[in-house]
């Protein structure tokens, strides 16, 4: 879609065959790419590999496929100066469900935008179904054209998604506030509840990452026994703090920063690099396996 979309407009095309970091920064620079998709780990990797008289042309840089801190977004701006930057909130199931308006620039970082032409969304309680006001968390549920008829030969987890109204259960919490703008808050796969206290991974994964020695962050979700799920964390270090410090002081600050139900009860661990997925995501399944 994108692709063609392009190609409508009469906009030029490039496409490389090198997908490492260096490799896309590289290309960008040499055939003065001005509008690119980016997953997060991609976007972190170019603040990296940015230097002063850098080439780079970008104009339009979207941020797809994962969340992204927006201390790392600040960052890609202040170097980079595109003159649109957004998050793009959507699924393979759903398509592409949100983004910012081209006349927010680079002004809005919170918000995954507002919905996309024919998109229909629904915030609900995931335990009532009952439709939910503005500011109030809840499930995202996507209606349009474009969201997937259901799963190959799966009936019953495609009837499980749906709702009676037809909107698709997209498994994220989120809320939407007067203006309709949306924000993406949690994946509900990614809370855990320790000693009675709800809370989710990715918000500790932005408190980490805002240390100024933390490149970027993972948090998984362990057994607590009786108190139920605690969280372990695992870093990985900007090269200019490389073996200045250590987990312990990690912990230390991390701590202070949260409440007592929040402390990363399971471990902090120092990594060179993250397992990823086919799809350019942190895989934090093979950090629960290992």
């Amino acid at each position: 879609g994108v692709l063609c979309e392009a190609l409508f407009a009469g906009a030029t095309v490039a496409l490389t065959e090198d997908w490492s970091s260096e490799g896309v920064y590289k290309f960008c620079e040499k055939y003065k790419v001005s509008s690119v998709y980016l997953e997060p780990p991609m976007i972190t990797n170019f603040i990296d590999l940015y230097y002063e008289d850098t080439k780079m042309c970008l104009k339009k840089v979207i941020s797809t496929g994962d969340v992204l801190p927006i201390n790392v977004a600040n960052d890609f701006i202040s170097k980079f100066k595109p003159c649109y930057f957004s998050h793009l909130y959507g699924s393979s199931e759903a398509g592409v469900v949100a983004m910012n308006p081209a006349c927010r620039g680079t002004t809005e970082l919170k918000s995954v935008g507002i919905p996309s032409y024919e998109v229909e969304i629904k915030i609900v309680d995931p335990e009532t179904n009952s439709k939910l006001g503005a500011y109030e968390t809840g499930e995202i549920c996507v209606k349009s054209p474009q969201v997937f008829k259901g799963y190959l030969n799966d009936d019953l987890l495609t009837k499980a998604q749906f709702d009676e109204e037809g909107f698709f259960k997209t498994g994220d919490a989120g809320y939407y506030d007067e203006n309709g703008y949306v924000y993406f808050a949690s994946r509900f796969s990614s809370r855990l509840k320790y000693d009675c206290w709800l809370f989710s991974t990715i918000e500790l994964e932005d408190i980490l990452e805002q240390h100024e020695a933390v490149k970027e962050a993972a948090v998984i979700a362990i057994d607590a026994g009786r108190m139920g799920k605690m969280p372990k964390a695992f870093v990985t270090l900007k090269e200019e703090w490389k073996n200045k410090i250590d987990e312990s002081a990690l912990l230390e600050w991390f701590d202070s920063q949260v409440v007592y139900y929040k402390q990363i009860r399971g471990g902090l661990a120092i990594v060179d690099s993250f397992p990823m997925t086919s799809t350019g995501k942190i895989d934090r399944q093979s950090l629960f396996d290992n």
